[in-house]
């Protein structure tokens, strides 16, 4: 099973994907943007603006959509996008529920794609927060999750 980059805000529920991952989970690990990287303010902003939630909410967030997250330039029929926002907590709990074991978690200071526009490509396919900035904060994550044994 594959849930690509990116995919956990557009579920509403992260259980039935905990439970779906340990179903047919094969070896291998996930990798995903860091909850953190959500939260900033994305209208084409210059700074690290919060603007949206960390934690778990019933109702999701609109976006107004503006072409795609493969080409912003893209002319879309879709107005409105919405999205959810998930904690490492929940994450973890969903996978811990449905019967895996963590055996491995990893934060990163970059992301594969930039979700706001202040990060900067510093190497190919690699986003960090810009030359200069104080502090650090995570922007994706990988973990590997195994079966525990019968």
């Amino acid at each position: 099973m594959y849930t690509s980059r990116g995919v956990l805000p557009w579920l509403p529920r992260l259980a039935p994907w905990g439970k779906a991952i340990a179903r047919c989970l094969r070896p291998g690990g996930l990798t995903e943007m860091h909850p953190t990287a959500w939260v900033f303010d994305d209208d084409d902003v210059t700074d690290l603006r919060v603007r949206y939630p960390y934690f778990p909410h019933a109702e999701p967030i609109a976006f107004p959509v503006r072409g795609s997250y493969a080409d912003t330039t893209a002319r879309v029929e879709t107005t409105t996008e919405y999205s959810w926002a998930h904690s490492l907590e929940e994450v973890f709990t969903s996978l811990l529920d449905a019967g895996l074991a963590i055996e491995l978690f990893r934060e990163r200071p970059h992301t594969f794609f930039p979700p706001v526009p202040f990060l900067v490509e510093r190497t190919p396919g690699e986003w960090w927060l810009p030359e200069g900035t104080e502090g650090e904060i995570p922007l994706s994550y990988s973990l590997r999750a195994r079966k525990p044994a019968a």
